[in-house]
């Protein structure tokens, strides 16, 4: 996984905007759960309430970025409301993201390395961060995702040049998935 490539593109700036959008995430609003039942079905909506306040919201932004942007494609929707899905099956504390993240931008082959260990420990919110999209991929799957869907939940923190599917029309809507990640 190349995760410490996708994180060291993101301005120190923008991770603490994050950090404080997630501080202070409310739930989502009637108005906004209409948004989302619009995409997923049932059990992918089961998935969707599983994680955090912060990165529900953080989802829905995804998808609203993406439809700003004219994405239209069922699956990458679906993609992008349930990419950080992984993430709920062992939470990371919000104090744990901000370390996460600087031990990525200032040693990233360390941090890669923590990623690989079991989910416990002191090396969890390392692991978390590497595992989750294989992690999401399986939770999607097991919600009838589709393949595109669960092939993009599972690669969206992967660079598409180093991919092995060369530059066909999955690998344009994972650009535009971490494009819009990326922008949240």
């Amino acid at each position: 996984m190349v995760a410490e490539a996708m994180a060291s593109r993101r301005p120190p700036l923008h991770r603490t905007w994050q950090f404080f959008r997630a501080l202070f995430a409310r739930p989502l609003a009637p108005t906004e759960w209409q948004e989302i039942k619009l995409v997923l079905t049932r059990a992918q909506q089961a998935l969707f309430l599983s994680m955090s306040t912060g990165d529900q919201r953080h989802s829905l932004h995804v998808m609203r970025t993406l439809l700003a942007r004219g994405e239209t494609n069922p699956d990458l929707l679906t993609a992008a409301l349930l990419h950080d899905v992984g993430k709920s099956r062992c939470r990371l504390r919000l104090w744990e993201r901000p370390i996460v993240v600087l031990i990525q931008l200032c040693r990233p082959i360390t941090a890669h390395s923590w990623g690989a260990a079991s989910p416990d420990g002191w090396k969890r919110p390392f692991v978390v961060y590497e595992q989750h999209p294989e992690w999401g991929a399986e939770m999607a799957a097991a919600a009838s995702c589709t393949p595109l869907t669960t092939w993009l939940i599972r690669q969206h923190q992967n660079r598409p040049e180093i991919l092995s599917t060369g530059q066909g029309p999955e690998v344009r809507l994972l650009q535009a998935l971490q494009g819009a990640d990326n922008a949240n």
